[in-house]
């Protein structure tokens, strides 16, 4: 027995291992041989009003890279701030994008040797005077041509202090700034992209938006346009908000304030160079003014490079007629408060997609309860207090074929009607009461524990019946002459099968109650259509029972196996009780990596390696290829912990938060800035239309609204 349960737990690391790419044996400290992290400030003695840089260089040994920000098939390193001490962060982290890699189809861009990585904080012209310090990590995954780490990291603690004094000039918080300058997304030949620029505007100052006309209208250029359209890439004119009126002594100027964004579109000739280095050399035009008065203008060189990658154009990237036209700011940039609905009606929204909304939405949940209703059904029929009930009911059947003639046909439908009926019957009545609380966390609570009530039920560790008096109540009716008689028989059927069907009912009832009693009624009528089917139709040819499989020790796999999927389905509803109440204790990596090792366990069952009471032990060439299936299954489910994005059922049900961002959000980073999560190209905004809609236009996305919650 020992040895049995030390194999199942190297099964389980064997699959996580394999799908991570990790190699067999390392251990932590291997790990962190591959980079070292050296991290400095300064300067370590600030003023209120000065700047403070934080720069951090990562040594990789030789042959070994982490990747770079716009990495999008590995994990992008990051830096996750826990602990500011009193200070802001200016921007995010300033991570290379890497150099381009091209394998197997798949296009990454590595860091290695010596990355510097910088950022920059603000002392508030309220912070306490003394000691501080900034603490956080650098999260990377190392790899080298052939395997790769388990995702790790760095950690740093840096301590400064704060003095009573004028800010210095060599260190002062400057009264505009850009602060980042990234490109949006990666980009290819025949291809659309956009220089995304950062400026941010100290309060009780302003720049002025594209729209102002008295003074100097913010904007950026693209000094060696020529030299880039040479090579292929072509710079559109920058997208400047156009700025918020603001009437003073009925002189009209259109202010910019805050954080202000500027995109500058670019589009890549199908003949450029793959693999290209583009070095943009731009020119940054501003006037900075406060209620009173007004700076010299100013302009400020800047530059950037960003790479061409290799590979097919995308759909979604082509380019569009104004990305390059010189009134595309007439066309496409409105002020701040119009930017977020004009200007991104071809951008990915800005929100979560956890909630069904739409006609779109609902057809699709629709389509998901039909397949979840029918699949079940046919689950339940091989069930072993389903499947023993054909041959009785055709044993039934055959005497009355004899004792009719051979007509069984209208008995055989009315059977059939009273299995169906009960299952609608079913639905109206406990729809009623999940309806209304589909959404709450209780009744999620309620369900999760309910479907780990019949795990346990499969797993024969309880035995789960109906009520007795139900039971004789259904029985004494069932034994009535005629169709009264024969429709009352098939409502026993159901009542009888309760220990196999109730988890499959319960799935039905569950997405179905998301859409109201007619879809639960729905649901649970196909799952009686498709359950009475089978009877009606071998009741008309009773000889058929001869041909059917025996019952027997697969039905008892069967059973086992389905115990898994229901303690899986457990753990959606319960991840859903986590969300609603906030608690962050089980991020998609977490979620995703228990699936994957229950489906483990589950395929360590079906290899026999696990022996069930009354298995033989025997695995059959079915029962292997069932196991390989989900072998491969638990596999696909550990890529998706390790960052990897999967398919649109499972991102649908896996938690739509990472396990990363809740450390950024403790530093003021990206995430805790929009009080929401990041989420791949998504960032979701928990009850705050405003800073949603901010979001939205300082990004150029589309701002969905989701009403239904995160369950």
């Amino acid at each position: 027995m020992k040895l049995r349960i030390w194999t199942l737990i190297a099964c389980v690391l064997g699959i996580t291992s394999l799908a991570a790419g990790q190699i067999p044996g390392l251990d932590a400290a291997d790990q962190e041989t591959r980079l070292t992290l050296t991290s400095e400030i300064r300067p370590k003695i600030a003023r209120r009003g000065e700047v403070i840089e934080v720069t951090h260089r990562a040594t990789l040994i030789p042959g070994w890279h982490i990747y770079g920000r716009l990495e999008e098939n590995g994990q992008p390193t990051t830096i996750a701030i826990s602990e500011l001490g009193g200070l802001e962060a200016l921007g995010p982290a300033d991570i290379p994008i890497g150099e381009p890699h091209e394998q197997f189809g798949m296009h990454s861009y590595y860091l290695d040797g010596e990355v510097v990585i910088r950022q920059r904080f603000a002392v508030p012209l309220g912070a306490a005077l003394g000691k501080g310090k900034v603490s956080g990590k650098l999260e990377y995954l190392a790899c080298d041509d052939a395997n790769c780490d388990q995702p790790t990291h760095a950690a740093f603690a840096l301590d400064f202090e704060v003095e009573d004094g004028a800010p210095r000039k060599d260190f002062a918080r400057k009264k505009a700034e850009v602060l980042a300058m990234q490109l949006d997304k990666t980009t290819r030949r025949g291809e659309a992209g956009a220089l995304v620029l950062l400026v941010e505007v100290r309060p009780g100052y302003h720049i002025y938006g594209a729209k102002e006309s008295g003074g100097v209208a913010t904007s950026v250029t693209v000094t060696n346009a020529d030299e880039l359209k040479a090579r292929g890439v072509s710079f559109g004119a920058a997208l400047v908000p156009e700025g918020v009126p603001h009437d003073a002594n009925g002189i009209v100027t259109h202010d910019l304030s805050g954080k202000v964004t500027i995109r500058l579109p670019f589009t890549v000739a199908a003949d450029a160079k793959a693999h290209d280095v583009v070095e943009a050399k731009l020119q940054f035009d501003y006037q900075v003014c406060d209620e009173k008065s007004c700076d010299m203008p100013a302009s400020v060189a800047l530059a950037t490079s960003f790479p061409i990658e290799g590979g097919e154009a995308r759909e979604d990237r082509a380019p569009a007629l104004s990305d390059t036209t010189k009134d595309a700011p007439k066309k496409n940039a409105t002020d701040q408060k119009g930017q977020a609905e004009t200007g991104a009606k071809s951008a990915a929204g800005v929100a979560g997609d956890t909630g069904r909304g739409g006609a779109a939405g609902r057809s699709e949940g629709l389509w998901q309860l039909v397949l979840l209703a029918i699949g079940g059904a046919l689950f339940a029929l091989a069930m072993p207090c389903t499947y023993p009930m054909i041959p009785i009911t055709i044993s039934f059947f055959t005497k009355q074929a004899e004792a009719r003639g051979g007509k069984v046909l209208p008995l055989a439908l009315v059977y059939g009607a009273g299995i169906v009926l009960m299952f609608v019957v079913i639905a109206a009545v406990l729809s009623n009461v999940i309806v209304p609380f589909a959404a709450h966390w209780i009744t999620n609570l309620v369900i999760g524990v309910a479907f780990l009530v019949f795990a346990l039920s499969l797993f024969g560790v309880i035995d789960l019946q109906p009520p007795r008096f139900l039971m004789n109540a259904a029985g004494k009716a069932s034994t009535q002459g005629g169709y009264i008689g024969v429709f009352l028989m098939g409502a026993t059927l159901v009542i009888s099968s309760f220990t196999c069907t109730a988890p499959f009912v319960g799935n039905i009832l569950a997405v179905g109650a998301q859409g109201g009693r007619a879809e639960a009624m729905l649901g649970m009528g196909i799952f009686g259509v498709v359950m009475a089917t089978p009877f009606v139709l071998l009741a008309l040819v009773p000889g058929a029972v001869a041909s059917m499989p025996r019952s027997g020790q697969w039905m008892n796999t069967l059973k086992v196996f389905l115990g898994f999927v229901e303690v899986a389905a457990a753990l959606k509803f319960l991840s859903n009780v986590e969300l609603v109440l906030g608690l962050e204790a089980l991020p998609r990596e977490h979620f995703l990596f228990l699936w994957a090792a229950i489906f483990a366990v589950a395929a360590a069952f079906l290899f026999g390696m696990i022996r069930y009471k009354g298995d033989s032990g025997e695995v059959g060439g079915g029962r292997l290829v069932d196991g390989i299936v989900v072998v491969l299954l638990a596999t696909y489910f550990a890529t998706g912990a390790f960052g990897n994005r999967l398919d649109w059922v499972m991102e649908s049900i896996a938690p739509g938060y990472h396990k990363r961002m809740a450390w950024a959000e403790a530093g003021g980073g990206a995430a805790a800035e929009g009080k929401g999560h990041l989420a791949d190209a998504r960032t979701i905004m928990k009850d705050d239309y405003d800073a949603a809609r901010e979001v939205a236009l300082r990004d150029k996305k589309l701002l969905f609204i989701n009403f239904t919650g995160v369950t």
